[in-house]
């Protein structure tokens, strides 16, 4: 039996502030590439913005599905399970040729994604307790702050790199780095 290895505290704030920024980079990162996209896939800003709606949708609705599974099957499993489903669609967002493709993909992006968040918010019950489980909140919400706000920016400098599709292969880089 192989035992596994425990994170130190802080290594541990550092894997779970990443696991947070997932929903806003999820969302933020290729905001500036929506003109784009339609362009290349020929849609209405309303399918295209489709893309964003959807995934809050299912992410939010996802939270409440994976908090009791969580707590039923374990953290680790479920972590897994998410980050798989995250970074799987998230290739095939990547790849996407049709819009209804990169709904689709999104829908499952943020399947993963509402997994991921809810192990990320347990883990902190978990690992913590009294004033350090507080100070800890404080600094992964504080920290997740950034997130949103040098997302579009990222997704902006990508863009002068590559073109849409290359917001939705970082995503699944970063995918792959939390499974």
């Amino acid at each position: 039996m192989v035992r596994q290895k425990k994170l130190s505290m802080s290594a541990m704030v550092v894997f779970i502030t990443f696991m947070n920024a997932f929903i806003p980079l999820s969302t933020d990162l290729y905001l500036p590439a929506l003109p784009e996209m339609g362009k290349y896939f020929g849609a209405s800003e309303f399918l295209v913005g489709l893309t964003l709606t959807v995934f809050f949708f299912v992410f939010a609705v996802s939270i409440v599905l994976f908090g009791p599974l969580s707590d039923k099957y374990g953290r680790k499993p479920v972590l897994i399970f998410g980050a798989a489903i995250y970074t799987i669609s998230s290739v095939v967002c990547a790849l996407a040729f049709d819009i209804y493709i990169l709904i689709a993909g999104r829908f499952f992006q943020a399947l993963g994604s509402g997994a991921v968040i809810t192990v990320a918010t347990a883990l902190i019950k978990d690992c913590f307790r009294g004033s350090i489980m507080s100070k800890i909140l404080a600094i992964t919400q504080a920290l997740g702050v950034i997130a949103p706000m040098a997302a579009p920016i990222i997704g902006g400098i990508l863009l002068t790199f590559t073109n849409w599709r290359g917001a939705f292969y970082l995503l699944t880089f970063l995918g792959a780095v939390n499974l």
